[in-house]
């Protein structure tokens, strides 16, 4: 404590440079007691305090240059003469190195990557081409003379097929039953899958799906009329609903609901 100072109002004392710090940036008040300091003409300087101490103490600066040369001196052997703290921000630095290194080689490969896309797709524009005006006049060929040998033979009178589709392929809609209360609707309703499946398959993917046990619970239907249903067994496929159905090219939309209990 230098410069001591004492509160009038509390007879509190402080270091005068704190006190008076205290009181430009704080609350004018004692910060022992909290009494209203109203200016720091309610500071008077205390002299015989400062003797005492330095009568205890001696040189005060003389102290405070020891403590601070026991302090550094604790710190090094504590952070064993700062070579740990300093081998932590080397690999700190050199981390943001690496990390500055692999962000620039990542944007040069993505950069690398674009201009390859654009020439691959320039050269496959070229080759698709090519390749239309080859395969046109195989067809031509075909069509008109006989296959030569060691060259893939397709029979005469067909056409030359280039994208084949799986016949048993059905699209359905699987909504929920407007009267059925017991599960939520599907978070996708349209359905492109095998016409194989059965009504049995489409059950235990409802009680995965919806969450609900067991999946015999579940009836899988169309709707005739505004009252009339058409309940399907679990041998049922799709294909075989999907013919039964008078417009076979429009998509197939069934209804699912929890059936009634006895």
């Amino acid at each position: 404590m230098k410069k001591t100072m004492i509160v009038m109002e509390c007879l509190h004392r402080f270091c005068g440079q704190c006190i008076q710090k205290c009181l430009r940036l704080g609350k004018k008040e004692c910060p022992s007691c909290r009494i209203h300091i109203p200016s720091r003409r309610s500071l008077r300087p205390d002299p015989n305090f400062d003797e005492l101490i330095g009568q205890i103490y001696g040189d005060i600066d003389a102290v405070e240059q020891q403590d601070e040369k026991e302090i550094a001196k604790l710190n090094r052997a504590k952070n064993m003469n700062n070579a740990y703290a300093e081998c932590r921000r080397r690999g700190i630095m050199q981390q943001a190195m690496h990390r500055r290194k692999r962000s620039t080689s990542s944007k040069s490969k993505l950069l690398a990557s674009g201009l390859a896309r654009k020439s691959n797709a320039a050269n496959g524009t070229d080759v698709a081409e090519n390749t239309a005006k080859t395969t046109q006049t195989k067809g031509e060929v075909l069509n008109n003379q006989p296959v030569a040998p060691g060259r893939s033979s397709i029979p005469k009178g067909q056409p030359f097929i280039s994208k084949l589709e799986d016949p048993l392929t059905v699209n359905c809609v699987l909504r929920r039953h407007p009267q059925e209360r017991m599960v939520d609707r599907l978070d996708r309703e349209y359905i492109r899958t095998s016409g194989e499946l059965t009504m049995h398959h489409l059950k235990i993917f409802l009680s995965r799906k919806l969450s609900f046990e067991p999946p015999e619970r579940f009836q899988i239907l169309t709707i005739t009329g505004e009252t009339s249903v058409i309940v399907y067994e679990d041998k049922i496929s799709l294909y075989d609903i999907k013919k039964s159905m008078a417009d076979a090219e429009e998509e197939t939309i069934l209804h699912f609901r929890i059936a009634p209990t006895a």
